[in-house]
């Protein structure tokens, strides 16, 4: 014989009676007020630099993927904040929560760039995309006068006459 269980049941009853919601509203409301009265450290955000560095990275090799952008992370950041607002937390505390991400953004942002212009082959590919001022005839390519009225090459002491 299988025994039966109402648990089920009986958890579904007291989320749709009066008396269930009555209840996960106070401790809605309660969460609220505790979160009222949290005080978040200046250099507190959940997210640490380095996830949001190697996040950037991964946009940077997969760009079809929006979420590890830079639009992609300020929007995530921004749905914090407005969770964190409906939650009951401060519009201080929100501000240090901002602060705190555009700092270590500004900062992941940096060390990627840097990253990005020293990876393997980018000493070379920059040596040949440099190139050289093209001289085009004058005067120094040709090796001849320089505006000398002397003529010839300056002589070491000699850089220009005096009229």
């Amino acid at each position: 014989m299988v025994k039966q269980s109402n648990t089920g049941d009986a958890k579904e009853a007291t989320k749709n009676s009066p008396a269930g919601e009555k209840r996960a509203k106070a401790r809605k409301e309660a969460n609220k007020t505790s979160l009222k009265k949290t005080v978040v450290g200046s250099t507190y955000y959940p997210e640490v630099e380095l996830s949001m560095k190697h996040r950037l990275r991964d946009s940077f090799d997969n760009p079809k993927n929006k979420r590890n952008s830079a639009a992609g992370q300020k929007e995530a950041h921004k749905k914090l904040k407005e969770q964190a607002f409906k939650a009951g937390l401060p519009a201080k505390e929100i501000l240090k929560l901002d602060n705190e991400f555009k700092a270590r953004f500004k900062r992941a942002k940096k060390t990627v760039q840097k990253d990005l212009g020293n990876r393997r082959g980018m000493s070379e590919y920059r040596k040949k995309s440099k190139g050289k001022a093209s001289d085009t005839g004058s005067e120094y390519k040709k090796g001849g006068r320089v505006g000398l009225k002397s003529g010839g090459l300056a002589i070491r002491g000699r850089g220009c006459e005096i009229k």
